[in-house]
């Protein structure tokens, strides 16, 4: 039987800290409670949930808007399903504004990426988290080239 706490799809997962002030093992990211410690000892986990393995480049890139517009990115980082970019030349977007990226990989070929996305984030203060705007059977173009270029 499934905890209500928890959906179905869900994975529990138990961890064990160590207080980095005193050493003592807690069960919750909360504080830390060992006979030794101080209170007040906290500490914060991040926990990586993403579906795909995100590498971290430095490429040059351009994106272009509907209306022609080019702008200067550097790709950050490269996924199977999208990319972090970092806008080098002033340009204002929007969430959910469709672009075409294209840059060249760093591989031993220089395979051009050229493809359509879609704006998902914009962070401070100035990249873009985007996401290829492909279905499924349109993806082949790039995909083949990236899944390798992650794999290196």
């Amino acid at each position: 039987m499934v905890s209500p706490e928890f959906p179905r799809n869900s994975i529990k997962i138990q961890f064990t800290f160590k207080c980095r002030q005193c050493y003592c093992g807690t069960k919750h990211a909360v504080g830390c409670h060992g006979t030794d410690c101080k209170k007040g000892h906290k500490m914060v986990a991040l926990l990586e949930r993403r579906g795909h393995y995100r590498k971290k480049v430095d490429l040059l890139g351009k994106v272009i808007d509907e209306r022609k517009n080019a702008a200067l990115v550097k790709v950050r980082d490269i996924s199977k399903k999208g990319l972090l970019l970092q806008v080098v030349s002033p340009k204002t977007f929007e969430v959910g504004e469709r672009l075409t990226v294209s840059f060249e990989l760093d591989d031993p070929q220089h395979t051009k990426i050229e493809e359509k996305i879609i704006i998902r984030k914009m962070l401070p203060p100035n990249l873009l988290g985007v996401e290829f705007a492909c279905s499924e059977a349109l993806c082949s173009s790039y995909d083949k080239a990236i899944g390798i270029y992650l794999r290196r």
